[in-house]
């Protein structure tokens, strides 16, 4: 290896580990100008510098710049499996897991899930296994697929209390949110939720998927009528964003702050918020998301009388669920589409004559 090459492979590494480092710190824009200087492609990588772009993939993922993560990890998982050492193997495929959850490719998302939990597994580190069955928990709560969500969730539990670390923790925890919240356990998210900010995970900012957990506890608390805490924790969220507000987190932000406002009777500011909401949709890779504004803007609609309208809204919610197989979803928008027809038929039958 040259010297020239030495001194690149180097270069790459500090670029890779300072944007990180300034994620960690929540100084976002001069994370993402310092990994502007990193473009390489993934393919003219080195594959001794593999770790170098498994750390550039996992900023990219936690900064949304999903298709640029995807391509990353996806040649480092490539390079595993033909022998190339890769010492944040575990890493790659929980986040390459959790890039191609975000963009729908759930399939994929399961099978890299999968791999991570028996690498963390052949390794016996508790710290791997307990983030690693966080993450596969989450595709299986969101096809109702009960026993593997509640082993995978039970598994990380156990892990992250012997590992008593609080990141780990908090993520259990919100593995667990999301089992509950796949349950219509609205009571059950509310709870862990609680766990997980107990755990100080909030604190870890640079942690992808922050807002996540966050949202889940806000959905509970409107579909629970507890408004006042609804409001507080919108706040709080909305506060944050200023810090690091990424499209998706955005998008679900205005899609409850549009929740609340059906929940309170106001109309134009629920409108106002699913328009903000589409805003941030636009051009976004992120089917699950778009399917729940969809919802939402159907159930407003069918509030305002444009019952047809609802239909269709909710009708392209359906399609977009059934692709990922999101059955727990897919029943609720059902519901939600059945009284959105009985109102078009309801309202389209001709006046008795008397």
């Amino acid at each position: 290896m040259s010297v020239a090459s030495v001194h690149e492979g180097v270069h790459r590494a500090a670029i890779a580990m300072l944007a990180m480092s300034l994620f960690y710190v929540q100084r976002v824009p001069e994370a993402l100008a310092t990994l502007a200087a990193f473009t390489d492609p993934p393919a003219e990588v080195p594959p001794d510098q593999t770790d170098v772009l498994v750390l550039r993939g996992i900023v990219r993922r936690v900064t949304e710049q999903l298709p640029a993560a995807i391509a990353d990890l996806s040649t480092a998982v490539a390079r595993l499996q033909a022998g190339v050492p890769v010492r944040l193997a575990t890493t790659c495929l929980a986040n390459l897991a959790a890039a191609e959850y975000r963009t729908g490719s759930w399939d994929d998302a399961t099978l890299h899930a999968d791999m991570a939990v028996s690498r963390a597994s052949d390794g016996g580190r508790a710290l791997d296994l307990a983030s690693t069955h966080s993450v596969a928990a989450v595709i299986p709560a969101q096809h109702g697929d009960w026993p593997t969500a509640d082993q995978h969730v039970r598994l990380a539990r156990e892990a992250a209390r012997e590992v008593g670390d609080a990141v780990v923790i908090g993520a259990a925890s919100i593995a667990q949110q999301y089992v509950a919240m796949a349950r219509g356990d609205l009571e059950g998210v509310v709870a862990a939720a609680a766990a997980t900010r107990a755990s100080g995970y909030k604190e870890f900012f640079f942690i992808a998927d922050t807002y996540d957990w966050r949202f889940l506890e806000l959905e509970a608390l409107i579909r629970l009528r507890r408004r006042p805490q609804a409001e507080t924790a919108l706040a709080a969220i909305t506060s944050d964003l200023a810090v690091f507000g990424p499209p998706a987190a955005r998008l679900a932000t205005a899609r409850l702050r549009a929740e609340l406002a059906l929940a309170t009777g106001d109309a134009s500011a629920a409108a106002a918020a699913v328009a903000d909401a589409r805003e941030h949709a636009r051009d976004l890779q992120a089917p699950l998301l778009v399917a729940q504004l969809e919802i939402t803007d159907g159930r407003r609609l069918r509030a305002a009388g444009e019952f047809s309208s609802a239909v269709a809204r909710l009708t392209s919610a359906r399609q977009r669920l059934a692709r990922l197989g999101a059955t727990p979803h897919m029943d609720a928008c059902d519901r939600e589409l059945a009284a959105a027809t009985a109102s078009v038929r309801s309202f389209s039958l001709p006046s008795r004559r008397t």
